[in-house]
């Protein structure tokens, strides 16, 4: 099958949470092969020619017998022999769908006759002053919650402390690094008290600005990399701080 090119959109939390990478915990390298099959399914817009040779030729993955067995449980092999993934399977029959109809003129439109017509209750009321009113508190959390949607959808580049309140706001996000059990993070506060030491280290830097995605992905690199060397001196500072019995 030609290659469709079909990009897709990314969002490491819910491969974090899913069930294939909660599967795969113990076989990493199984779990890198899985990812680099989805990346070339997507690009070829179809199933692919795959074995244990093509891996290592075209990838440089080398799997035992056992992680080759592992990686099996979640590839459909075809009648001609060629491997497909159903998850993939499903978002490029979804992906196509919408370009048949994108090239049909999009969805039908609404009959505005048959549409029912609600008129304004309150016609007293100038448009302005109606304008001019004060937006609710619900109304302002739905537009916040899709401004934090589209930077991350995106990948915008904003402030480190506006970054930050996104990356808090994320229910799912925090979910998935709590559950991660590297990452060595105790609770949401742990993870808001790293958050503030990485900017402070960004603005010492004269870094006041970043994607998402970079700075997602640099934080959690940064945490991992410096995580003994904070809990040692938190560490040291609570030593100093005790007053010895006499």
């Amino acid at each position: 099958m030609e290659g469709l090119g079909l990009g897709y959109k990314w969002y490491p939390q819910d491969w974090w949470t899913s069930n294939s990478f909660k599967r795969l915990k113990h076989f990493p390298i199984v779990r890198y092969a899985l990812r680099e099959l989805i990346d070339l399914m997507y690009k070829e817009g179809g199933p692919v020619e795959m074995n244990s040779q093509f891996l290592e030729e075209d990838f440089n993955i080398s799997l035992t017998e056992i992680e080759y067995k592992k990686l099996l449980e979640f590839i459909t092999v075809l009648d001609d022999g060629k491997w497909w993934i159903d998850s993939v399977k499903k978002r490029i029959k979804k992906a196509q769908s919408s370009r048949l109809n994108g090239a049909k003129g999009g969805r039908p439109l609404k009959n505005p006759i048959t549409q029912k017509k609600n008129p304004p209750k309150n016609l007293r009321n100038p448009p302005l002053q109606i304008e001019s009113k004060s937006k609710s508190k619900i109304e302002i959390e739905i537009e916040t919650k899709s401004d934090y949607e589209k930077i991350i959808e995106n990948d915008s580049s904003c402030t480190i402390e506006k970054l930050k309140k996104i990356y808090l706001s994320n229910e799912k996000l925090i979910k998935a690094l709590l559950s991660v059990k590297i990452n060595k993070f105790k609770n949401t506060e742990h993870i808001a008290d790293r958050l503030q030491q990485f900017n402070e280290e960004l603005s010492s830097k004269s870094q006041f600005q970043r994607p998402w995605s970079e700075y997602t992905s640099h934080f959690l690199n940064w945490h991992r990399k410096t995580a003994e060397t904070h809990k040692e001196q938190h560490q040291q500072q609570s030593a100093t701080r005790k007053i010895p019995i006499r």
